[in-house]
């Protein structure tokens, strides 16, 4: 009963939380604006997150190392985490002034739409940010229906039902990716706050995620 209420609230503050914000960007737009700003409260919330994710997806490879598949995937995930934490602050270009370390060649930072020192806003890798973010939030959404169904062929090994369970999101963590799906609205002009609060609900969901794998998965 304690474990279905938490389960329970914690699918339902995505929907508290979006409230919020809702309600603040209606009363309160400078305040909204500031927030999702480039280096503001929004931005830092999701590097902390993904930052923690990273720590959380190497201990979780450590804890099932003998598991070779598990370790793969936990390294991978790690080392995804750690990259776009690393994004999400430009690399610490205007923390420790590294704009001069050439982490991104030249040639490269002169095709960046916001003039920063990053990969994914780079012109190419720009315009499919939005495709990579829906990929992911059906993975969100669905990919525990998917699993549920998987289940009940028998022709499906333990094993990889047991590998398939650390990659598929549960039923109280899917509405942090539903926001996800505003990527695929292309008749609605959003501003940029829109997206950073989309990319902090993927933070707090993926955070939640690895956090749930660590405390109830059993090597």
């Amino acid at each position: 009963m304690k474990n279905s209420f938490k389960k329970t609230a914690i699918f339902l503050f995505p929907f508290i939380l979006g409230v919020g914000l809702f309600l603040l960007f209606k009363k309160n737009l400078p305040l909204y604006e500031k927030i999702g700003l480039e280096d503001g409260l929004l931005e830092w919330i999701q590097f902390i997150l993904f930052s923690l994710s990273t720590v959380l997806a190497i201990m979780l490879a450590f804890k099932f190392r003998q598991n070779r598949a598990l370790v793969v995937i936990y390294i991978i995930v790690a080392l995804g985490m750690f990259f776009v934490a690393s994004e999400e602050i430009s690399w610490g270009e205007r923390i420790i002034e590294v704009g001069d370390m050439q982490i991104i060649p030249e040639h490269l930072m002169g095709r960046n739409v916001q003039g920063e020192t990053n990969f994914h806003n780079i012109d190419t890798f720009d315009s499919k940010v939005g495709y990579i973010y829906t990929v992911i939030g059906m993975w969100g959404v669905l990919s525990g229906l998917f699993l549920k169904m998987l289940k009940k062929c028998k022709k499906v090994k333990k094993s990889v039902l047991n590998i398939l369970g650390h990659i598929t999101n549960p039923w109280h963590l899917s509405m942090y990716f539903f926001p996800l799906f505003i990527n695929l609205i292309t008749t609605y002009e959003f501003k940029p706050q829109h997206y950073e609060v989309t990319e902090t609900f993927l933070s707090i969901g993926i955070f939640l995620f690895l956090l749930d794998n660590y405390l109830q998965k059993e090597a």
